[in-house]
């Protein structure tokens, strides 16, 4: 283990090597800048916009919990810290996601517990927990109605689940085991309400065979209103090293898929594929979004790249080197906005033309030299604002 995790820190700072021969066309306006916990670098989950919160978390390595900081919004002054875990050494990692309801209510998974937190006031609302089971830090939500995967401890089952976001009273809806050395890897399920009003779950199991480091991904639709599958598809037969890396989308009666360097896109009508599109690398997708009629994708590997296709064909509209390790992208008003990893670069460029706008450097680089971008970015369409965090501050930014 040891070993993997010096392999892995020698490779991040390998591709963060050249962040000095980045050029700044211009920059975005700073609204204003909040410590995250003193000097010490902490990052964080992308922010949660919600009201008047702008929601961030402090990750330290090596410290038993991760605290909740509510900023406000548009001032960020410090409004209140959640730290209510029950177990030790909780947190809730960088890449996660939680649901955000109406009822200011927002859930979260730590991997072992569930926990519901009222946004207005940080007060714990209720919290969930099964001693024989291990939980998937994300979550997805319809309505009322909140989905989480859990496992066994060795991997052999996996089962998703649902509750009412109000009460955290968990029901087992689809259960799945391992089956000829393919241990199931489960994402959570996004919805789709067909013509009769029943609601339709789409979720994938990668099916994963470590010994082998072979991936055999199927898609799986299961009719939450009726409680009964309606079908699961292999989407390819066993491929080396390739899986899914994100839930599906669902948009204009399609499902688009991202397996390895493959983009799927299927109907929901006649369940048939209807096309796929390989892409030049096959690492796996760091992020993949459908805006103004156009498919977005950003992929990993030696040569990082984000593309846009036509999400009708799978034709290639454009493509333009991106940064490696970066963040989720996130679309506001034509521009597309993420940070790269690979450079530490705050990024805008036009979602038309694929052309960079700015590529812009951490503010707070000049008083710590560790406080670059990190992966936590989100935007509020409601105000236009940028809302991120340099592993010492949350910052706010006019976006354009």
């Amino acid at each position: 283990m040891k070993y993997l995790f010096s392999l892995l820190f020698c490779i991040l700072l390998l591709i963060s090597c050249g962040k000095d021969d980045a050029k700044i066309a211009s920059e975005p306006e700073l609204i204003w800048s909040s410590l995250l916990k003193g000097d010490t670098l902490a990052a964080s989950i992308n922010p949660i916009i919600y009201g008047n919160i702008a929601l961030h978390t402090q990750i330290i390595v090596g410290e038993p919990y991760t605290p909740f900081i509510a900023f406000d919004k548009n001032t960020g002054e410090r409004l209140w810290t959640w730290s209510d875990f029950s177990g030790d050494y909780e947190s809730i990692g960088s890449a996660s996601t939680g649901v955000v309801h109406k009822d200011n209510i927002f859930v979260f998974s730590t991997g072992i517990r569930v926990y519901a937190i009222d946004l207005s006031t940080g007060q714990t609302l209720w919290r969930t927990w099964d001693d024989n089971l291990l939980g998937d830090g994300d979550m997805t939500s319809c309505g009322d109605l909140i989905f989480h995967i859990e496992l066994k401890s060795d991997r052999s089952e996996y089962y998703l689940k649902v509750a009412n976001i109000h009460t955290g009273n968990w029901e087992t809806i689809y259960t799945t085991i391992a089956d000829d050395d393919y241990i199931p890897l489960f994402d959570p399920p996004t919805y789709y309400i067909d013509d009769s009003g029943d609601t339709l779950l789409y979720f994938t199991n990668n099916r994963y065979n470590f010994q082998l480091q072979k991936g055999h991904p199927e898609l799986i639709c299961y009719n939450l209103t009726q409680r009964e599958i309606v079908y699961g598809k292999d989407i390819s037969s066993p491929t080396y090293g390739y899986g899914i890396f994100r839930p599906p989308l669902i948009y204009n009666g399609k499902i688009y898929l991202h397996v390895g360097p493959v983009v799927y896109c299927y109907s929901i009508e006649t369940k048939q594929e209807i096309w796929s599109t390989r892409l030049d690398d096959n690492v796996g997708s760091i992020s993949f979004i459908l805006e103004e009629d156009r498919l977005y994708v950003g992929i990993e590997g030696m040569n990082p790249q984000l593309y846009a296709l036509n999400p009708e064909t799978g034709r290639q509209i454009w493509k333009i080197k991106s940064s490696g390790t970066s963040s989720k992208m996130q679309y506001y008003n034509g521009v597309i906005y993420f940070n790269g990893g690979g450079n530490g670069l705050l990024h805008a460029l036009n979602a038309q033309t694929g052309e960079y706008i700015w590529q812009y450097s951490s503010p707070d680089l000049k008083h710590n030299s560790g406080a670059w971008f990190d992966s936590a970015i989100s935007i509020d369409k409601a105000t236009g604002r940028i809302y991120t965090s340099n592993y010492l501050n949350a910052l706010c930014f006019e976006a354009m």
